[in-house]
């Protein structure tokens, strides 16, 4: 974890609004999308904002633009998922509708289109990140533990990225009410944001000291 960045939540990603309606093709708006928040251990997403579906954002915000390096790991990670398991894409305006491989990798398109649109180079730190966990023999959850450190190695605002959007949740969530997580500290000193309510997990990052956590 980046040194004094665990005020708010570490893992998260910004995801396109669907216009209302599944339909052949999902109608995506171009310049809005739902900021949403993954269990540093689990990586599962998280019910968050006021509805449950994600804080809502503007993406032609500065802070969207100096955020990217902390984004770009969470859009990562969520294609790790839907690659390696289906986990459900979350959608807002569908609420739990089925939507199929298409509209899936259109989905995952736009979500990077918001990033790129802000000047993220997508093609390199991030998809090298998502090859080296897919091509890798060793356990996933380790390799993609290994390769987010790597990625967030090489982009040196990271720092810059969690003040942004600390800036953003203090205007949208000052008392961070709503980002569906809850911070703790393992013995050693190790703090992750896990999913709230949830004894096993709490269990698993304690007796591990950290070590379960995604940074």
């Amino acid at each position: 974890l980046i040194q004094n960045t665990h005020h708010v939540p570490t893992l998260m990603v910004l995801i396109p609004t669907v216009k209302k309606g599944l339909k052949e093709k999902l109608n995506i708006f171009q310049d809005k999308a739902r900021l949403v928040f993954f269990c540093s251990v689990t990586l599962e997403r998280v019910p968050c904002g006021e509805d449950g579906n994600g804080y809502k954002v503007d993406t032609l915000k500065p802070w969207v633009k100096k955020a990217i390096p902390v984004l770009k790991v969470g859009l990562v990670l969520l294609q790790l998922g839907l690659m390696a398991s289906g986990v459900p894409i979350p959608v807002a305006g569908l609420g739990n509708a089925a939507i199929d491989t298409a509209n899936k990798n259109h989905f995952l398109t736009c979500a990077a289109g918001i990033l790129e649109q802000q000047g993220a180079v997508l093609n390199a730190g991030a998809y090298e990140m998502r090859a080296k966990v897919m091509e890798s023999e060793r356990d996933s959850v380790a390799a993609t533990r290994e390769a987010v450190r790597d990625l967030q190695l090489s982009d040196g605002n990271t720092r810059s990225a969690y003040e942004a959007i600390s800036s953003f949740l203090r205007e949208a969530d000052p008392n961070l009410l709503y980002v569906g997580l809850d911070k703790h500290v393992s013995k050693s000193g190790k703090v992750a944001w896990l999913k709230k309510n949830d004894p096993a997990v709490l269990k698993q990052f304690m007796d591990s000291d950290g070590v379960c956590m995604m940074p």
